[in-house]
């Protein structure tokens, strides 16, 4: 890690990707959740929720001078390491994140990566198109009327 400032990868505990990023915006730190709207289905009601891409991870813009405030974070655990240090992820793969993220496009079927590597990957991939993209949700499983008869 040097003096400029570059994105990496921070594991967060379970839950807690937005809440550590509302901290680390409040102490002027960028960082980056990227999210997606759910559909959840309660007892009683539908809500649209935003949950996390990636769980358990948050991007921030960090250099030396920042890692250990990072850390001090509530809910950050640790940087994502290779090699023997945290891995910077290049702008342009946060950047096409961002973009394809923001475009309300439901991504399909990213397993959650344990490595930074996977996360590159990921990104890659979408930059690259090889993730499938739908712009409309899956249908909900919406319950049958008392009328309809299988055939």
């Amino acid at each position: 890690m040097d003096n400029l400032l570059r994105w990496y990868a921070v594991y967060t505990r379970s839950r807690y990707e937005k809440k550590s990023a509302f901290l680390l915006n409040e102490q002027g730190i960028e960082a980056y959740v990227p999210l997606r709207r759910v559909l959840r289905q309660w007892s009683d009601r539908r809500k649209l929720v935003f949950e996390p891409v990636i769980h358990s991870y948050v991007f921030v813009k960090a250099n030396k001078m920042l890692y250990e405030k990072v850390l001090g974070i509530e809910g950050v655990v640790r940087y994502i390491y290779f090699g023997g240090k945290p891995a910077p992820i290049p702008d342009r793969q946060i950047e096409t994140m961002k973009t394809v993220v923001g475009t309300d496009l439901s991504l399909i079927h990213i397993s959650e990566p344990t490595r930074l590597l996977s996360i590159s990957y990921a990104v890659f991939c979408l930059k690259k198109k090889k993730i499938p993209l739908t712009t409309s949700p899956k249908p909900l499983n919406t319950p049958k009327s008392p009328h309809h008869t299988h055939s």
